[in-house]
């Protein structure tokens, strides 16, 4: 607390606007805060085992726990389908089919926000097994697979969440050469207009090998994510 205090006295004694203080509070391994606030378990392990309500519950109690520690963004939830083609890589980080994910994806964006912790939903439009970290994801998928996977993301930028976090993979039937964080279609077609999304856009952290490995250097990475419509740089 006395960190995150200091930041936004130093922002109110010079007159600035205070950032985003941000972390990743997901559950289950990613649990940022996991020797400082109550348990968080992984959202399939919470949509295994909680109906809706009590996921809101728990969500809200995380949210209240992270304010009081001074911060005001969560990048989470995870609002990813888990398929086969997915699972290793996601490793409990979704809550499931599509329904489970809209379901429990919208009760723990509610939560957050409704206590004043912003969410970004992440990552869209999808990734596969293999981790942006080390290598390219390759989405290969039929335009009603593709629809399948998009369904949770429709459904919950209806709740208005704060931000959505573009993904590195690339798809074979959207813009295929061109990771979606560095899209034109994926963040200015699809995201602002199919879809109207009016909220913040954040890449996926730049320095990650999808990206490098592609030929997009972390400078060269930033500017084409500006370009075609991305507001914050990870």
């Amino acid at each position: 607390m006395k960190f995150t205090d200091s930041i936004r006295s130093y922002c109110h004694s010079k007159g600035v606007v205070s950032p985003f203080l941000a972390i990743d509070q997901e559950g289950g391994y990613v649990n940022r805060l996991r020797t400082v606030c109550g348990p968080l378990p992984s959202a399939k392990r919470v949509s295994d085992r909680l109906n809706v309500e009590t996921a809101y519950r728990l969500y809200s109690m995380q949210a209240i726990q992270m304010k009081a520690l001074g911060f005001n963004m969560n990048l989470a939830p995870v609002v990813e389908v888990e398929t086969k083609d997915n699972e290793k890589f996601l490793d409990g980080r979704s809550f499931g089919d599509k329904l489970k994910v809209r379901s429990y994806g919208t009760a723990c964006v509610n939560a957050f926000e409704n206590r004043g912790i912003a969410t970004v939903i992440k990552h869209f439009p999808g990734n596969t097994n293999t981790d942006p970290h080390t290598g390219l994801p390759e989405i290969d998928v039929t335009p009603n697979e593709l629809e399948e996977m998009l369904f949770p993301f429709v459904q919950i930028m209806k709740n208005n969440p704060v931000g959505v976090l573009m993904s590195h993979a690339r798809t074979s039937i959207v813009d295929k050469d061109v990771p979606a964080c560095l899209s034109t279609k994926w963040v200015d077609e699809i995201l602002r207009g199919t879809y109207d999304y009016e909220g913040i856009v954040f890449s996926d952290d730049i320095f990650m090998a999808a990206l490098t490995k592609l030929g997009y250097p972390p400078e060269v990475a930033a500017v084409r994510a500006i370009e075609v419509g991305v507001d914050c740089i990870m």
